[in-house]
């Protein structure tokens, strides 16, 4: 492919064809990702995160992030027939030509196109002036949504007091919240082609088959907890951590949990748990899940990190069938993975944080040989991959349990529905489950039927007035499975301050319905200093107005066109210059007249003026 590129000067585009047929259900490695996915944005830094044998990401290609020199489209299609005929028509016309025609594919995209994100705001701000009466727009942000869940009742009423006066006021207690965390998308370098079936969706349906079945539970329906519990899903994560990015910030300007009165902050944090990359746990002989640390920060929180382990070990002997242990010491003192969110979050935080991620690798390279590319579309991977991610979610719900509720009881119930493979299914091979037909509008269901692919776990632009992805659907379940539904389908008049809630407009079996929740929704992810965007500050570029397409047919050849073109510009000239030489030829011998003659005629003398054109 790089010699391709260096010959960008005779390649005018490159079409990708992609195959999704029974046939091709175990496509061959490749990653569009790099070998080292965020190491600019490292907690350690690139050279120390990125020198590792093996690689992270095996069979990364960095053709996502390299700047391609011409258009690159990819078509996907279970029509096996359009290869051949493809190659059928190069070879009967281009490469063994039988007449002038020749076999051509047209590709039109057109783009705006910006140096940076800073100069593209600047443009924009420009633009905003009132001497634009039809503003041009070059680029958006990244859209997207970070979604905080929250269960919580751990607050205390303590007296500040003033000089005036005694203040009562509500705070929530030091180190008394779990933050349970996973990311939301992928990348890809074509449009909604980053599906993540063995990437982050496996850790997507087990946080949201955990968060729905523990919200369910007794102990927190009536609010027994000892500590708050908070489930984040975290978007664009794959753009440099950009959502944990937000969830810092968050953190810090106390943006999260506002409705109960007593927001989130750093100090608050007791400990957080990733979900990282869970689809393809190898057999040890039981498959098996690692708990990884920051090796210098576990040695400053020993305790409350080993007490996450300990709670996880005792849900794992209740439940069996799965094995989570340490990394071996062989690669206990490696960097995080470079997907981890808690890269982002140890950099940004104020001090130590216990933690763990739950990984099925325990250190490199990733399991997922389609990490971040439009080839990460098959799921199960095998026939028990589904029971293995139940028996997993049920063990972190045990061990939730256990760690927040009072009594440090175990769970009551496993996880009945919605299962970490009801989700799955719904994700990558039925897009029309029930499960989204409950929650979605018609609407969304239509498009995501209109795709033919898995949901994709990466957005660009709304085409066809629709931006669906991944962290929508998401955002949606959660919203019904475990908010409440009001007695009236519109939500109440100020229904922001109606109790320790948040109201949001959904959908229920295709009728809009208002639904009371524990939700916090953060939609926008570029942050800004003195009105400059801060890296990483993605931006992406808007499409001009005008059709896309990719044309294929058959047409005169170039270069008869250009001989065509070149013999008619030379007739063209010939005939004109001819034309020119013939009207002056023409103009000398029509100005020619006889000499003026005196006669006599009846006797009287006259000129004659008769004229003749010579010979």
């Amino acid at each position: 492919m790089n010699d391709l590129r260096s010959y960008s000067e005779r390649v005018v585009g490159l079409v990708v064809l992609s195959q999704q047929t029974s046939e091709n259900k175990h496509p061959a490695p490749f990653s569009e990702s790099d070998e080292c996915p965020n190491a600019l944005y490292s907690h350690y830094g690139a050279e120390r995160q990125c020198s590792v044998t093996p690689a992270w990401n095996l069979h990364g290609a960095a053709y996502s992030t390299i700047e391609w020199p011409f258009p690159v489209v990819l078509i996907q299609t279970s029509d096996i027939s359009i290869e051949s005929e493809l190659f059928r028509c190069y070879k009967q016309f281009n490469a063994n030509p039988v007449d002038d025609t020749r076999c051509l594919i047209e590709i039109r995209n057109v783009m705006s196109a910006v140096n940076s994100s800073a100069l593209c705001i600047r443009r924009e701000s420009l633009m905003g002036l009132p001497i634009f009466e039809s503003p041009i727009v070059y680029c958006d942000e990244l859209n997207g949504v970070n979604i905080l869940l929250s269960a919580t009742n751990t607050t205390a009423s303590i007296r500040k007091n003033s000089p005036n006066r005694s203040v009562s006021v509500q705070e929530r207690l030091r180190n008394s919240s779990v933050v349970v965390l996973t990311r939301l998308d992928s990348r890809s370098m074509f449009e909604r082609s980053a599906f993540a079936s063995q990437g982050a969706l496996p850790g997507i349906s087990v946080l949201v088959s955990v968060a729905a079945h523990l919200i369910r539970q007794p102990a927190f329906q009536q609010l027994q907890l000892k500590r708050d519990l908070f489930f984040a899903f975290l978007d664009n994560e794959a753009f440099d951590f950009m959502g944990s990015g937000r969830l810092a910030y968050d953190l810090r300007e106390r943006n999260l949990a506002a409705y109960t009165g007593v927001p989130l902050g750093w100090e608050h944090i007791h400990s957080f748990i990733e979900l990282g990359e869970l689809g393809l746990a190898a057999k040890n002989p039981l498959p098996t899940y690692y708990t990884l640390v920051d090796e210098n920060v576990y040695e400053q929180t020993k305790g409350a990190t080993d007490e996450l382990r300990e709670q996880l070990a005792a849900a794992n002997e209740r439940f069996g069938q799965i094995s989570i242990s340490r990394a071996p010491d062989s690669v206990a003192r490696l960097p995080l993975p470079p997907t981890a969110s808690l890269q982002s979050l140890l950099s940004s935080a104020p001090h130590p944080l216990p933690h763990i991620i739950l990984a099925d690798h325990a250190g490199p390279p990733l399991w997922d040989k389609h990490f971040e590319s439009f080839l990460d579309f098959v799921w199960p991977p095998d026939s028990d991959a589904d029971q293995v991610l139940l028996v997993l979610a049920n063990t972190l719900a045990d061990a939730l349990h256990r760690l927040v509720v009072k009594d440090s009881l175990p769970m009551p119930a496993s996880i009945s529905h919605p299962t970490p493979g009801d989700l799955m299914l719904c994700f990558v091979n039925n897009v029309t489950c029930d499960l989204l037909r409950t929650f979605l509008s018609p609407g969304d269901l239509r498009f995501l039927q209109s795709l033919k692919t898995p949901i994709p776990a990466q957005s660009y632009l709304p085409l066809d007035k629709h931006e669906l992805k991944i962290s929508h659907i998401v955002s949606v379940l959660l919203m019904g499975l475990t908010g409440e539904r009001t007695a009236t389908p519109d939500c109440p008049a100020g229904a922001e301050s109606v109790g320790p809630y948040v109201y949001l407009m959904g959908y229920y079996n295709g009728t809009e319905q208002c639904y009371r929740t524990l939700l916090d929704l953060a939609m926008r992810f570029a942050l800004f200093r003195d009105g400059v965007p801060a890296a990483p500050a993605w931006m992406r570029s808007r499409l001009l107005p005008g059709e896309r397409y990719v044309r294929w047919y058959r047409s005169s050849s170039l270069t008869m066109d250009t001989v065509s073109v070149s013999l008619g510009v030379l007739l063209i000239l010939l005939t004109t210059c001819t034309a020119l030489l013939i009207q002056k030829k023409m103009s000398i011998q029509a100005a020619q007249q006889k000499p003026t003659r005196i006669v006599e005629i009846d006797g009287l003398q006259r000129i004659d003026t008769t004229s003749v054109l010579s010979a």
